[in-house]
C-alpha cells in the first residue's frame, strides 16, 4: 500500500508558536506532491481564529476545525486523529510548539511504508531525543549502522500513525486497562495526557515506537497549559540535507530501549556472565527494585558484593559495559545486595545544571536561572543529608 500521510496540526492559544510551525511547513519539501493540511484548534483565541481564516496553504488542500466547547488535551488528540484517519490511511501529528526539518516528509513517507506491517511497531517519531525525560541527563542511542532504532517511549513532538496502528491504540483505550507498572516520571503526568496513556499502551502490549538517529522535528516547549516556564532543553539538531534512509528491521538484535531510556538486556549480547539475559538494566538508577523480578541488576545504585563493576566515562553509557571499561560507577550485582536509592554522579549533576541554564538562558531572567540553580543545590544537599 502506498502512503501519503496527511498533516494534522493541533493548537490551542499559542499564536506565535503556530505561526512558527506553519512557516516551517511552508518551507518544507514535499517532492512536488499535493499534501493536505488539517488544523484542529481547541477553543482558540480570536487572534488564532483570525490568522487561520487568512492562511494560504500552498502545498495542497487545507481544512480548519474549531472545537467549541474545549475538548482538552487527551480528547482533542484522540478526536482529531480519529477524524483524520477516517479519511486518510496515515497521519503526521504536529503540536504547535514544534518545527520540522525541510526534509521531514520524505522520512515520514518512507518510514511509514517500511514499518506499516511490522506488528511490534505502534508508531513512528519525527523527533529524536538528546536528553532522557526520566533523568534529564544526555541520551545517545547506540549506533546500529541504520538510521532508526526503537523505544517504548511515546513521541509527542512530531509523530506518525497509520490507520491500523491508531485503531489498535483506540481499541485499547476503550477497554479496561490491566495493571501496568509505569516509570515514576510518567506517573507524574496528568491523567489527561495522551502521551501517558500511550506509554502505558506500549508497555502493556510490548510495542515500540520507531525513532530516527537524526531528528526531523524539534521542540520549543513554549509556555502553555502543561509548560509553566518555557525551556529549550528539548531542542535537537535537525536534518539539513536530504538523505537516503536505511531502516532497521525489528529483530532481537535491533537496538531497543524501554520506557526508562534503558537498553534492553538482549542488546548487550552477554553470553557467559549472565545466562539468558536474566538481568535488569538500570544505568540511570531510576528503576524501583520492587517493580522487577530479575535476579541480577546492571545498575548505578549503591550495592554491596558486586559480581563486577564498570566505569561510566564513555558515552553512550552502554559502551562502558560493551568495552569492559573498568571503574566503580556501575555494578553488576544480585538484587538483594542493592540499595533502592538513585545514585547521581558528578558528571550527571554538572550536565543537568548546564541543561537547565541553557534551557532557560534564551527565554528566562537571571533571577529564574538563579532560582533553579539554588533549587538544584538545595535538593542535592537534602539528598546527601538523608543518606546519613
Amino acid at each position: 500500500m502506498k502512503y501519503k500521510p496527511v498533516l494534522l496540526l493541533l493548537t490551542h492559544k499559542r499564536l506565535r508558536s503556530l505561526v512558527r510551525l506553519i512557516n516551517s511547513l511552508q518551507r518544507a519539501s514535499f517532492d512536488d506532491q499535493k499534501i493536505d493540511l488539517i488544523i484542529s484548534a481547541d477553543l482558540p483565541t480570536p487572534e488564532i481564529t483570525g490568522y487561520l481564516s487568512e492562511l494560504n496553504w500552498k502545498h495542497g488542500e487545507i481544512e480548519i476545525k474549531v472545537r467549541d466547547p474545549k475538548l482538552g488535551l487527551l480528547n482533542h488528540m484522540v478526536t482529531a486523529v480519529s477524524e483524520a484517519l477516517s479519511v486518510y490511511n496515515s497521519v503526521i501529528i504536529l503540536e504547535d510548539d514544534v518545527v520540522v526539518s525541510n526534509h521531514f516528509y520524505q522520512y515520514a513517507k518512507k518510514a511509514t511504508e517500511f514499518y506499516n506491517a511490522e506488528p511490534h511497531v505502534a508508531g513512528i517519531s519525527l523527533y529524536s531525543y538528546y536528553i532522557a525525560e526520566n533523568s534529564f541527563d544526555s541520551f545517545i542511542p547506540l549506533d546500529n549502522s541504520h538510521d532508526t532504532y526503537f523505544m517504548q517511549v511515546a513521541s509527542s513532538w512530531g509523530e506518525i500513525f497509520t490507520k491500523s496502528q491508531w485503531e489498535s491504540f483506540s481499541n485499547w483505550l476503550e477497554q479496561k486497562h490491566e495493571n501496568v507498572i509505569l516509570p515514576g516520571y510518567v506517573k507524574k503526568w496528568s491523567e489527561h495526557s495522551w502521551k501517558k496513556m500511550f506509554v502505558e499502551y506500549l508497555i502493556s502490549r510490548n510495542l515500540f515506537v520507531v525513532y530516527p538517529y537524526i531528528s526531523l522535528s524539534s521542540n520549543f516547549a513554549d509556555k502553555g497549559q502543561n509548560v509553566p516556564i518555557p525551556l529549550d532543553i528539548y531542542q535537537t539538531p535537525l536534518l539539513i540535507n536530504k538523505k537516503e534512509y536505511s531502516f532497521c528491521e525489528f529483530t532481537e538484535k535491533a537496538i531497543r530501549y524501554d520506557a526508562y531510556f534503558e537498553l534492553l538486556p538482549s542488546c548487550f549480547g552477554f553470553t557467559n556472565e549472565l545466562i539468558d539475559n536474566d538481568f535488569v538494566v538500570d544505568l540511570r538508577g531510576a528503576k524501583r527494585l520492587a517493580d522487577y523480578e530479575g535476579k541480577y541488576w546492571l545498575t548505578t545504585k549503591p550495592c554491596k558484593n558486586p559480581v563486577k563493576t564498570y566505569g561510566l566515562k564513555m558515552i553512550p553509557k552502554e559502551l562502558n559495559i560493551l568495552f569492559d571499561n573498568r571503574g566503580e560507577e556501575v555494578s553488576l550485582c544480585k538484587k538483594e545486595n542493592i540499595s533502592d536509592r538513585r545514585s547521581q554522579n558528578k558528571l550527571e549533576s554538572m550536565n543537568l545544571i548546564f541543561r537547565i541554564f541553557h534551557g532557560i538562558g534564551n527565554s528566562g531572567s537571571v533571577f529564574i536561572k538563579f532560582f533553579w540553580a539554588k533549587f538544584f543545590f538545595a535538593s542535592a544537599a537534602l539528598k546527601r543529608s538523608l543518606k546519613h
